[in-house]
């Protein structure tokens, strides 16, 4: 099978996909946006769910922002949990009820720790072994789902992302408009390999023939999206080592041109009449000279 390493604008996105050379690439294009599109919702999911756990469910548009103080003074009238505590939450963004129950924390926790694992680009590595598969993470998008339950059998408020995205099945651009400019249309994103783009209409085997054991580093773009900016030839740590050895170089060649002592041509070894004075048996340094009284 082909395996797609599918890179996006950072080293996080990156994941390894397997297809065929037979396969059409409409159908290849529209797996990969899917699994980019869903390991991005379940890396929000999994942020919004830690804070969750922390700070209780999302305020609403007209309280976020707002210090307990500001809120007091300004909405006297609202009535809200005893429990709320508005400053736990330094971004403001959550009502500071965190959660009490261990055992659903600790489920939480462990859920987390496993999606993330499986979301990690470290995975690339794997090759084949560590290869994306949309059916598991949309399993793992059920298990949140659960999860979410279980931690608020009363759901969340209609506000909340986490109810919007895992309860009401609303896109995570919809959701959230920070994030409408990150995912992908599946109808119309367009993949690039080699600085060519990879056509809807054709079979993957057009392009990199009837080898299956291929691996491709495919990039992703709008439908009218310019060519993706081709990769540095050596990686970032590289070319902090080739800096720093020149970096280096160049000290030392100015320390030398810095040094003009020139006392080196009184030692033995600068003397370029050693080899013949060593076969005449002469030594300079055992020359005894005798002087006369006149």
């Amino acid at each position: 099978m082909v395996l797609l390493h599918v890179k996006g604008v950072d080293k996080r996105q990156e994941f390894v996909y397997e297809c065929s050379v037979k396969d059409a690439l409409d159908s290849i294009t529209r797996n990969v946006i899917q699994i980019y599109n869903l390991r991005l919702t379940l890396k929000v999911l999994c942020q919004e769910m830690k804070e969750m756990m922390k700070y209780g469910a999302m305020r609403s548009a007209q309280l976020r922002g707002l210090s307990a103080k500001v809120i007091e003074e300004t909405i006297p009238d609202l009535k809200l949990d005893e429990d709320c505590d508005f400053d736990l939450d330094p971004t403001a963004r959550r009502m500071g009820i965190p959660l009490q129950n261990e055992h659903v924390i600790q489920t939480l926790n462990e859920l987390l720790t496993k999606i993330e694992a499986y979301l990690s680009s470290e995975r690339v590595a794997l090759r084949s072994k560590g290869v994306t598969k949309l059916s598991e993470l949309e399993e793992f998008v059920n298990e949140l789902r659960g999860a979410l339950l279980i931690a608020y059998p009363m759901q969340l408020p209609a506000h909340d992302v986490l109810q919007q995205i895992l309860i009401e099945n609303v896109a995570l651009q919809q959701a959230d408009m920070n994030y409408s400019k990150e995912v992908h249309d599946v109808d119309t994103a367009q993949l690039w390999f080699a600085s060519k783009k990879l056509l809807r209409g054709d079979v993957l085997s057009k392009y990199i023939g009837n080898n299956e054991k291929s691996k491709l580093v495919v990039k992703i773009t709008k439908q009218t999206g310019n060519m993706p900016v081709r990769e540095p030839v050596v990686d970032e740590e590289t070319r902090k080592k080739m800096m720093a050895f020149w970096y280096k170089k160049q000290e030392q060649d100015k320390e030398l041109k810095q040094d003009d002592d020139d006392s080196y041509l009184q030692t033995q070894w600068a003397n370029t009449n050693a080899l013949k004075q060593s076969f005449l048996g002469l030594n300079p340094e055992k020359i005894q000279y005798r002087t006369t009284d006149s």
